[in-house]
């Protein structure tokens, strides 16, 4: 008998997942399961494993050239000894739909993970994967493998999850609801995303400020000095230094789908975070979920 410890791995499950029923696509012959590759250690000395499923069908609309994508990493429950979950969401062109195509399960985060993640869903469309524009969560090792992989595409951090960093920051200063509002305005913090990335610490920001705080006096809302001298440090810290203007910025970027300040991402996150209902889901619940959930995006 093989103990196996709360944060690993069971190779039974894992042999499991591999074979039918769980690797097929539910009531079909259509391979679900797409690859487990493992390949070195990480530090830790633990194993650099990568696992991807995708509905044959939806690899196809993967081929389509010129695509969008969205590459979202923002599910937190994992079955036990993976650190991350990488979604590739696709926008599907003649219906308009934003459509779940692939899911890798990580056990790192680190540039090697994804590259071999990014590697093996390109490889599943037999190399004909070749976006025009892929926006992401914010993570440099995840945004550098992007560009590795697709050195022809734009690459950017998501807009939308820039907006609700910096929104949660803001309530976690206890700021009024009506300052945040302010802030959250269009033309106001957003600018930052709009002018040139060259011009976003310096100009840019001495213009948001001061747009914010004519707002405030204006409408007659307290402007607290502090709360907002916070706010700029933390952002100076986040998205000026561990993420550069360069990687959230879209100017130039006018017409794209990547521009659209409603994320798509927001629903797709929130479906499939309460598809699980427990913390740590076991492997073979997770993935008759995802499986279920792409069968979800077949049908519409």
């Amino acid at each position: 008998m093989v103990r196996v410890g709360p944060s690993q791995i069971d190779p039974i499950l894992l042999g499991r997942i591999e074979n039918p029923p769980l690797s097929l696509v539910r009531n079909s012959t259509l391979q679900f399961f797409q690859f487990n590759c493992i390949t070195g250690y990480e530090p830790k000395n633990t194993p650099n494993r990568v696992i991807g499923w995708a509905h044959p069908y939806l690899i196809e609309l993967l081929k389509h050239a010129d695509s969008t994508l969205y590459v979202d990493t923002a599910l937190r429950r994992l079955p036990p000894g993976f650190e991350q979950c990488m979604a590739l969401v696709m926008y599907e062109k003649t219906s308009g739909f934003f459509v779940p195509a692939f899911y890798v399960l990580c056990t790192t985060r680190a540039l090697t993970s994804y590259r071999n993640a990014l590697y093996f869903i390109v490889q599943a469309t037999r190399r004909k994967l070749k976006p025009q524009e892929v926006v992401c969560s914010f993570d440099n090792e995840l945004y550098r493998a992007l560009q590795l992989q697709f050195p022809n595409a734009v690459v950017k951090g998501s807009v939308y999850l820039f907006k609700k960093a910096c929104q949660t920051r803001m309530e976690q200063l206890e700021m009024s609801e009506e300052a945040i509002n302010i802030a959250m305005e269009k033309g106001v913090l957003d600018m930052l995303a709009s002018i040139t990335p060259d011009r976003v610490a310096s100009a840019g920001i001495a213009w948001v400020k001061q747009q914010i705080k004519n707002k405030c006096i204006t409408t007659g809302i307290p402007y607290s000095r502090d709360q907002w001298s916070s706010f700029w440090v933390y952002f100076r810290r986040v998205w000026i230094s561990q993420f550069s203007p360069a990687m959230w910025n879209m100017h130039g970027l006018n017409n794209s789908i990547i521009t659209r300040t409603n994320n798509p991402l927001e629903h797709f996150q929130r479906e499939l975070e309460n598809s699980f209902t427990a913390p740590e889901p076991g492997l073979q619940f997770f993935v008759a979920t995802i499986e279920r959930e792409n069968g979800t995006s077949i049908c519409c």
